[in-house]
């Protein structure tokens, strides 16, 4: 199967599981109320370290190694459960600390609820990374999306039947257990098998420094809320949560989709610079290409988007969003170079990029929080620019590529998206109805996005269209 097809799954699963996330989360909170999902914020800051932890760690120097023997698979397996039994030990354990640091009672139910959903989960890692290995997407896009049907529709049951705090980690519980059963039966007897010390070596340095930068980088991502949990209270943190989530989009489940789907393909390319070079520049042109417009688009729609799927008692969350989807655009663009370090055997270096960024992340936001919630929104974005620079100035020094050479692979896009931009804030101008706003403005902006994209960047544009054709 093709990169682009196995992109396409990808991004199926991902942003398939992002879309009936947003659905749940749309009942979920016309059903609660902000506090709630402040008090899951203040849980994830901690317990989604485990979730990360879990997937991205050990099983990645299976997706990595070539050639693969049945003992490594068998080692991580046992290595990836064991280190589930020890993750869910430490957080549950932990729980009351972390509900005292906050002061919220109910952030102690909710990180406890997640870490017997992490351990179960533990069974099902090795399985998935050998259908990333051999870039069955499709697979993993059918089972990933099943198993989060099930864990979203029984969230919105609990909060039906009054087990609010259950209802907010239903998916963080029922998702994974799933996922478990379900890819155990397809793999269990690919996966399982004896334990090997020597195998265990051999894992354990390569996945180590994955899991480092992994952990290290969830830390990034996410201190901003335990600033904000911890200064502004519940509250606050549930609508910058709302508008986290969503200026994270194309971060997480657009960029995040393809990064899959690139880890696999770059570990094939054997080190070859050259042709590691010309990936990296094409999967960022075109990752901008689709990443770009829809930044500025959620940033253009941004209130009318809050008001009419969340309600007025989440309008606040506007100016956060508008301002963090640029964190979210530039992430994603540079997600690429993760990748990279990776593909060449030296995951140490994104570790070492993402320690250096959370010192300046740390500071960042103890002053933001000094003054008001937004100071904290353009922090982040800060730190994400930070970040990125830093991380480019390593992949140019070990893949020779070059500013300019970047610069001319983003800038079209760019420019077709600020032009968009442009457009239908000045074609809100004309409409005062939020119904009308929204659908007016999103229309306006695909068409303005399509025009100028023809114009400027053909070749960007003829390449999604013939992708678009293709799928009819």
């Amino acid at each position: 199967m093709s990169f682009f097809k196995n992109s396409l799954w990808s991004f199926a699963s991902t942003a398939g599981i992002q879309f009936i996330g947003v659905i749940t989360n749309i009942v979920l909170a016309r059903l609660l109320y902000p506090e709630i999902f402040g008090v899951l914020g203040m849980a994830m800051v901690f317990a989604g370290a485990v979730v990360i932890a879990q997937e991205a760690g050990i099983s990645s120097y299976i997706i990595y190694k070539s050639p693969l023997t049945k003992i490594l698979i068998s080692t991580s397996f046992w290595l990836n459960v064991s280190f589930a039994v020890v993750l869910f030990a430490i957080l549950f354990a932990s729980a009351g600390v972390i509900g005292s640091f906050y002061q919220e009672t109910q952030v102690i139910t909710v990180i406890r609820y997640i870490a017997i959903g992490s351990l179960l989960g533990g069974f099902f890692i090795t399985a998935r990374a050998l259908y990333m290995r051999e870039k069955n997407f499709k697979k993993i896009a059918v089972i990933d999306l099943s198993c989060e049907i099930v864990a979203s529709v029984s969230a919105v049951i609990l909060a039906l039947t009054g087990y609010h705090l259950l209802a907010i980690s239903a998916r963080y519980v029922i998702r994974p257990t799933l996922q478990s059963v379900v890819y155990l039966v397809l793999r269990g007897k690919d996966v399982i098998g004896k334990f090997d010390w020597n195998a265990m070596k051999e894992i354990v340095p390569y996945s180590g420094n994955v899991l480092g930068s992994q952990s290290i980088a969830y830390i990034n991502n996410n201190i901003d809320y335990l600033f904000v949990g911890r200064v502004f209270g519940s509250y606050t943190l549930g609508l910058y949560t709302l508008a986290w989530q969503w200026g994270s989009l194309v971060r997480f489940y657009i960029a995040g989709a393809i990064g899959k789907v690139a880890f696999a393909e770059l570990s094939s390319l054997n080190n070859d610079l050259t042709v590691l070079k010309e990936k990296y520049l094409d999967i960022t042109q075109r990752l901008a290409f689709i990443a770009l417009p829809i930044c500025f688009g959620i940033s253009a729609v941004a209130d009318p988007f809050i008001l009419l799927f969340y309600g007025s008692e989440w309008v606040k969350s506007g100016l956060l969003l508008k301002i963090l989807v640029l964190s979210g655009g530039i992430s994603a663009i540079g997600s690429v170079g993760g990748q990279i370090f990776r593909a060449i055997g030296r995951p140490k270096i994104e570790l070492l990029v993402s320690t250096i960024t959370l010192v300046f992340a740390v500071v960042l936001f103890y002053i933001a929080t000094r003054f008001s919630i937004i100071y904290v929104a353009f922090a982040e974005v800060i730190k994400i620019v930070i970040l990125e620079i830093t991380k480019f100035i390593c992949i140019r020094k070990n893949i020779q590529v070059k500013w300019i050479e970047l610069a001319l692979v983003l800038y079209k896009s760019l420019l077709a998206s600020l032009v968009m931009y442009g457009v239908v804030k000045m074609a809100q101008l004309l409409v005062d109805h939020v119904y009308i706003t929204f659908g007016v403005s999103i229309l306006i902006g695909l068409i303005t996005y399509g025009l100028v994209s023809y114009a400027i960047n053909k070749q960007m544009f003829l390449w999604a269209f013939s992708k678009v054709r293709k799928r009819k």
